[in-house]
């Protein structure tokens, strides 16, 4: 039997850097953007990620995509 994903989700997490530590070190802070299409491409999600990042106050360090299933014996 085959296996088939059934609800699929995404979820992009736009990193920013928040600031600086008492010791110099950048500290990070995490932005998401839950229930994405899955179909979305790379390339759209990135540019989601990019201007979701030009909203934010801080500069933005990396951009995540996350897509998870549940996976079923068909």
């Amino acid at each position: 039997m085959a296996t088939v994903k059934e609800k699929e989700t995404a979820k992009l997490t736009v990193n920013v850097e928040s600031g600086v530590d008492e010791s110099g070190k950048v500290k990070y802070a995490a932005r998401s953007i839950m229930n994405l299409d899955p179909a979305l491409s790379d390339d759209d999600a990135r540019v989601i990620g990019e201007l979701y990042g030009g909203l934010q106050a801080y500069p933005v360090s990396t951009i995540v995509r996350q897509t998870s299933a549940v996976l079923v014996e068909e």
